[in-house]
């Protein structure tokens, strides 16, 4: 075969892998909702040694709390990990250390100055199919006066 005949033939083959590409399903490799619930629902920012505990649900049809990859770090806004996991009763508890950093995080995405304000906290992770799950929920951040 001279290189002339060899052109369309490649040309034909790439097309062929492409369209198998576009036409084959890649998975379940999506991006689902997921119920989230994070407490304590009002939190004073000078609390120290505690925890901040999220509960998890799967929302979307088709999955449930077992479809979570736990050996994956799970986020809370892409910056602080879970420092534990436990599934109990369809529910995923995971546990972020309330380090000062992750204070100083909730502190300046307040949505406004004063005493209370809400805030909106993201919590994302991995499938065991390959997706990805997220949630949202707001809690309530009191700025304890100074000397507390």
């Amino acid at each position: 075969m001279n290189a002339k005949s060899l052109l369309p033939v490649l040309a034909v083959l790439a097309l062929v892998l492409l369209a198998f590409q576009i036409v084959t399903p890649l998975g379940k490799a999506v991006s689902v909702d997921v119920t989230f619930d994070i407490k304590p629902e009002t939190l004073n920012l000078n609390m120290k040694g505690r925890w901040l505990t999220g509960f998890i649900r799967l929302a979307a049809d088709g999955y449930n709390v077992s479809d979570i990859d736990t050996s994956k770090p799970i986020w809370l806004d892409d910056l602080f990990k879970a420092a534990w996991n436990n599934i109990e009763d369809n529910v995923l508890v995971v546990k972020f250390d309330s380090t000062t950093d992750l204070m100083d995080h909730i502190w300046l995405k307040r949505d406004h100055m004063g005493k209370r304000a809400s805030v909106e906290l993201e919590v994302t992770g991995e499938l065991k199919d390959g997706g990805t799950f997220k949630g949202m929920d707001t809690i309530t951040v009191i700025d304890p006066p100074f000397g507390e």
